[in-house]
């Protein structure tokens, strides 16, 4: 009888703790930053006009801009440079515009702009700033350097395989891309990645074992599978090593095209 009544309280505690953490995330999705000189573009009719952002949330952005658009249309917005994010308009201002975006940005990203526009100080030839590379946001947080923790070619992080891999992590922090399971797909944020393997961060739900894709740009495309997860992210072991310093440099020298984001 005890055992039973304290098993239910244990359960409503946890029910209450996991409802609280809900709430508590819904709220730092929801909540919007002020962004003094980050910039963005709005294509509209195959022209490319600035937009000024005035506050920023995972969830939207509002702003100034000299884009004809309406209430309720669909526009491709570029935070970051070289990643087309839809995004329907909810209301205009004269030139101020209030957009939602179709997919939620991930926490980092909203992070990693914020950081970006924190730090910028104006000079006579760089007034303002933006859109950056998602390379040049991961510098903001930390430059690539080699890692000292478990990551992509560790794909068990408890340490059970005595035998690592030969070759260098390079720590990224900071590179958005595109991944596809075989279920779904969405945003992903590399955290570290070798020549056989990475660590990202992700939204999806995805299982042990699957099938995942990485397009961190049209000609950069990463195959694997899931070798672990954990509430940090993924691993995912590759099904062909890839030389990662050369592909990290052509990214860095915009050797790429831009990476679409999910289509609904």
């Amino acid at each position: 009888m005890l055992t039973s009544i304290f098993t239910k309280a244990r359960r409503k505690q946890a029910d209450e703790q996991s409802e609280e953490a809900q709430m508590e995330g819904s709220r730092r999705i929801g909540r919007r930053f002020e962004v003094r000189r980050y910039n963005g573009v709005i294509t509209e009719d195959g022209l490319s006009h600035r937009f000024r952002v005035k506050d920023l949330s995972c969830k939207g952005v509002a702003g100034i801009t000299a884009a004809p658009i309406e209430n309720g249309q669909t526009v491709p917005v570029e935070l970051v440079k070289g990643v087309a994010m839809p995004a329907t308009v909810r209301w205009t201002r004269g030139t101020s515009v209030g957009l939602s975006f179709r997919h939620p940005l991930p926490i980092y990203l909203v992070s990693a702009i914020l950081e970006a526009d924190r730090r910028h100080r104006p000079s006579a030839k760089v007034e303002d700033l933006g859109p950056l590379t998602a390379l040049e946001l991961s510098d903001v947080t930390c430059p690539f350097e080699e890692a000292d923790e478990h990551g992509a070619d560790d794909p068990d992080p408890s340490g059970e395989e005595t035998e690592r891999r030969a070759e260098a992590r390079i720590r990224v922090l900071l590179l958005i891309g595109r991944i596809a399971g075989s279920q779904d797909s969405g945003f992903c944020c590399v955290r570290s990645i070798s020549d056989s393997g990475l660590m990202a961060e992700t939204n999806l739900a995805l299982k042990f074992g699957e099938d995942v894709e990485v397009e961190l740009s049209a000609r950069h495309h990463l195959a694997g599978r899931v070798a672990w997860k954990d509430k940090a992210g993924i691993g995912l072991a590759l099904n062909e090593p890839v030389d990662s310093v050369l592909m990290l440099s052509q990214l860095a020298k915009g050797e790429t095209e831009p990476v679409q984001t999910p289509a609904e």
